[in-house]
């Protein structure tokens, strides 16, 4: 290899490697944000869904322990009621 071509690749190793080494410190943070926001999204939605079924849960025991009546059984009382 001539004196020109030897400078030529490492110039251009230099600058690959400058570039690489920027791009690492940008990639990893910029992947670390959209990560963050992507967990603390899908967390909100399954805290709703586990609060939403807890609810459902209690409810459905609460009705079975002490018989309360459900909304459509009360219609359907309402109904027969009015008319009598």
């Amino acid at each position: 290899m001539n004196k020109l071509t030897k400078v030529s690749l490492i110039a251009s190793l230099l600058v690959g490697a400058s570039f690489s080494a920027s791009a690492d410190d940008f990639i990893p943070t910029d992947i670390t944000a959209k990560l963050e926001r992507h967990l603390a999204t899908q967390m909100q939605e399954m805290m709703v869904t586990a609060q939403q079924e807890l609810t459902l849960s209690l409810q459905t025991q609460l009705s079975d322990h002490y018989s309360i009546p459900t909304l459509s059984w009360l219609k359907r009382r309402l109904r027969q009621k009015r008319r009598q």
